[in-house]
């Protein structure tokens, strides 16, 4: 029996006034695919990852996210995604237990699932505190853990993540990676980069002066 697309992109265009950002992208992901969308700064990555994750209308083309239209069903859409964008909010005079209860309760999940999925989650990441520690003494490192942490809390289907990898150790970096994605290894994973790590996924790349989505090697 064959399985629809978790991701369907047809004739995907996206302008900033006289400025193409995005031009007649077509994409298919299947479920269960890790993809590793790689390209330099302003080749579009953020923009593709804005209008997956329903937060950008102003384009043209199809998108459909888990058999949904993004632009008719926007809040169906992010009910069943983790997006994670390159500069998210934390609420830094909160602990991460009281961010994750917040996040959670937007979840409508109850306690006890956040704080086991919060437990393991942190373990892949690597990520300890103390219990009563405050945010604002975290490092970028540990807040980056944090909204990772709260990006997957509600264990979604289809994951969204900006720049993921960007405030962790780069001692640690690339091991915490490769942990995460593999412990997603069941869901949809699309998280843009502009580096090409040695990560277990595939890789699509986007260029500036063309910019459209092609398989890296």
């Amino acid at each position: 029996m064959e399985t629809s697309p978790a991701l369907r992109i047809r004739s995907l265009k996206k302008a900033y006034y006289s400025k193409v950002v995005l031009n007649n992208i077509d994409l298919e992901i299947e479920p269960g695919q890790i993809i590793g969308y790689i390209g330099p700064n302003g080749a579009g990555k953020s923009t593709t990852l804005r209008i997956l994750g329903g937060l950008d209308f102003a384009f043209d083309g199809e998108v459909e996210v888990l058999g949904m239209d993004v632009k008719k069903n926007p809040l169906e859409v992010k009910a069943r995604i983790g997006f994670l964008p390159e500069q998210a909010a934390l609420y830094e005079q909160l602990t991460p237990i009281e961010f994750y209860e917040l996040v959670g309760g937007l979840h409508k999940l109850p306690w006890a699932k956040v704080e086991r999925r919060a437990r393991q989650l942190e373990n892949y990441l690597q990520l300890s505190y103390n219990r009563n520690q405050r945010m604002e003494t975290f490092s970028k490192g540990m807040r980056q853990k944090v909204l990772l942490t709260s990006t997957l809390l509600h264990d979604p289907d289809l994951i969204l993540l900006d720049e993921p990898w960007e405030h962790l150790d780069p001692t640690q970096g690339a091991s915490i990676a490769r942990a995460v994605l593999e412990a997603l290894h069941d869901k949809v994973v699309v998280f843009a980069t502009h580096h090409n790590h040695a990560l277990p996924c595939e890789t699509l790349a986007l260029s500036p002066e063309v910019p459209r989505a092609s398989s890296a090697p």
